[in-house]
């Protein structure tokens, strides 16, 4: 009886292990073929430059899907590429790849597989994976038929495109997922319940067995006979089960001599490639040695050439010395000629010592009259005191080219109002200095009988014509002056201070309080004196200011100063965005700023042209 038993739980052991076998095999087949027929409907960003299709499979334990893989990618192409296996025995061995292929079961943890691909554009193929949101793609097992859950998260994660028909195809959630997942638990524990059962009635039928082993001697005797028949067909069994176990073996050595086939090949890759590196560099090496015997012989021919050259030198010498000894004859010939020059010279020199030496003493003289000049003119122009009483916010920064200046400025102060001019004369220097004494007298003469600016130009005008004797004719003088002439009215109740301004040919700029702009008032495009008509009329702008406004006039000498890396003129727009830029500072700081900009401005460059910048602030 008891070899009944073992009898019956052989033939147990023998269907447990051939049927899932079987099972396993025709498992893999449909497997591989899903993968193989995956990339049709799937597209991997730069898919264009693959050389080829690489699939990854984790671990040693899929040695059936790997076989069949290697099959199918022995005859077949995907996407027109040829087909790449590689396995990886533990995660950290994984290298990028266009798909990898895990199972659960095999022990691996499938957080640690998922965050080592992530970013870097494999689809993960997988089956017996338990959290849905660690998975791309996933073979389930439903209703007795095999399908697939797709993670389209994960996979757009990646960049990778999946088709809709292949999306239609599979189970697309996690619902979807634990359902199918709940069913396959509940199905094993049904299974298992099965087998318990199975089991213990096994065990009931043995003590059944043994209570009637007495009554069944006959029956024993037919059953042995059954039995002898069994151990037969368990021999047999046995010997198939050992055949196909070596078989798979077998196979397993196979394929590990494939791997060591794969690294061998790859060693002597290494080995040739390394071997063509070191032919390389000989030819390199023969290449340098080569170009150094063409530079030995370029050297040869250099030292024969050089050796010529020294016997043409030797007759060269001989020719040279003869010359050498014509020389000395002609040099100290020449000496000679030279000292009675020399002698002539000297007494030529101290001629022009004794003319330099006069012409330092005019110079000087003329250099002390121009001095002279300079008191005067100062003399002439209005104490700064006298005008800061008029206008205590204010600034004069007066810069003359030479000793004396053509730019001078005007001051005149009436009982409601008070003048102030910013004038530039016909040249610079000496000429434009009388310029600005006859101008300044003219002035004077035009502010005693009006207080009209339009008609102070208009005098002014007149007067420099007069004085000058310019008429119609040809032959008289041009000369005149540019002139920014304004009159500023007492506050008025409201705190509103009136301004008049007549201009020939220079204008003001008006910078409001708290306004980040300037307001140009433009002069008459006529200068005083010069071409200009006897009678010639000039516009006078009335202005209202209040507190906090700031006006400017001016010459054109601080525009027109060249300077800078370039050595090219400031410009009349830089000059007004530099106003815009300190108008947050009072007016003796504006000037000080002023001064020391041109003078950095213009460096080693010589000014050429007086510089003269009026403000007020109200």
């Amino acid at each position: 009886m008891r070899k009944l038993i073992m009898l019956f739980y052989l033939f147990v052991l023998a269907n447990t292990i051939l049927i899932p076998a079987c099972f396993a095999q025709e498992n893999s087949k449909m497997k591989a073929a899903f993968i193989y027929n995956f990339p049709k409907y799937i597209n991997w960003p730069n898919e264009e430059n693959f050389k080829e299709f690489s699939i990854g499979i984790l671990g040693k334990k899929n040695i059936k899907l790997q076989l069949e893989l290697e099959r199918i990618s022995a005859s077949r192409l995907i996407n027109n590429l040829p087909i790449k296996i590689k396995v990886f025995n533990s995660i950290e061995e994984i290298i990028p790849t266009q798909m990898l292929y895990a199972n659960g079961a095999d022990g691996f943890d499938q957080e640690k597989i998922f965050n080592k691909i992530t970013g870097k554009e494999i689809l993960l193929v997988a089956e017996n994976l338990e959290d849905f949101n660690l998975s791309m793609i996933n073979f389930i097992e439903q209703n007795g038929k095999q399908v697939i859950s797709i993670n389209q998260k994960s996979v757009e994660g990646e960049n990778i495109k999946i088709s809709p028909k292949l999306i239609s195809l599979s189970i697309l959630n996690e619902k979807e997922w634990n359902d199918v997942y709940s069913k396959f638990n509940d199905l094993l524990k049904t299974d298992k319940k099965k087998i318990e059962v199975t089991k213990k009635d096994i065990e009931n039928a043995v003590l059944t067995n043994e209570i009637q082993k007495k009554e069944n001697e006959e029956l024993l005797k037919n059953v042995q006979a059954k039995i002898q028949a069994l151990v037969k067909q368990e021999s047999e069994i046995g010997k198939q089960s050992k055949n196909l176990t070596l078989q798979e073996l077998e196979i397993e050595n196979q394929s590990q001599k494939l791997v060591q086939q794969e690294l061998e090949i790859q060693k002597q890759t290494e080995k040739i490639e390394s071997q063509l590196i070191y032919v390389n560099q000989q030819k390199e090496d023969i290449l340098k040695q080569n170009i150094e015997i063409e530079d030995q012989k370029n050297t040869l021919k250099i030292q024969l050439s050089q050796i010529e050259a020294q016997k043409v030198m030797l007759y060269q010498f001989v020719g040279v010395l003869v010359l050498f000894l014509l020389l000395v004859f002609f040099i100290y010939r020449s000496y000679r000629q030279k000292k009675k020059a020399n002698s002539d010279i000297l007494e030529q020199k101290l001629l022009v010592d004794e003319k330099n030496k006069i012409v330092e003493e005019k110079n000087k003289e003329i250099t002390d009259s121009i001095n002279y000049a300079k008191r005067i003119q100062q003399a002439k122009l209005p104490k700064r005191d006298e005008i800061y009483s008029s206008f205590p916010q204010s600034f004069i920064l007066f810069k003359p080219k030479d000793i004396v200046s053509g730019d001078f400025y005007f001051y005149h102060k009436n009982e409601n109002s008070a003048i102030i001019a910013a004038v530039d004369c016909t040249g610079h220097g000496v000429p434009g200095a009388f310029m600005s004494i006859i101008g300044s007298e003219k002035l004077d003469d035009a502010v005693s009988s009006t207080t009209d600016t339009s008609e102070i130009l208009k005098l002014l005008n007149k007067g420099i014509k007069t004085s000058l004797r310019q008429s119609e004719n040809i032959e008289s003088t041009r000369d005149g002056m540019d002139i920014a002439l304004c009159c500023m009215e007492l506050p008025t109740a409201e705190g509103k201070v009136g301004l008049k301004f007549a201009g020939a040919n220079r204008p003001i700029w008006i910078v409001r309080k708290e306004k980040n702009e300037i307001e140009e008032i433009r002069a008459t495009k006529k200068a005083i004196g010069g071409f200009t008509d006897y009678n010639q009329n000039f516009n006078t702008h009335e202005l209202q200011l209040e507190g906090g406004d700031t006006f400017y006039i001016f010459s054109d000498g601080y525009a027109d100063t060249f300077g800078g890396k370039k050595d090219k003129k400031l410009t009349t727009r830089k000059f007004k965005h530099m106003l815009l830029e300190i108008q947050h500072k009072t007016m003796y700081e504006q000037e000080q700023h002023l001064n020391n900009f041109i003078e950095n401005w213009k460096g080693e460059t010589e000014q050429i042209d007086d510089i003269l910048v009026i403000g007020v602030r109200v």
